[in-house]
């Protein structure tokens, strides 16, 4: 997981996720790592100028 989902709209529960973070040291450690692992796959450079490629020869 990157991150906690809480419902829409619902601020008590956001604050409770955001206590669950601070509180949780191992938890935050989990949550960072598992960020910057996405950061890293999702977005690095080669990826994402692939994909403006591929979507400038669809619009052109």
């Amino acid at each position: 997981a990157v991150g906690r989902l809480f419902p829409v709209g619902d601020s008590a529960a956001l604050a409770e996720r955001v206590l669950e973070v601070i509180e949780d040291e191992a938890l935050r450690q989990q949550l960072a790592a598992a960020a910057r692992r996405r950061a890293e796959t999702a977005y690095d450079w080669d990826r994402l100028a692939l994909e403006y490629i591929t979507l400038y020869g669809q619009v052109s």
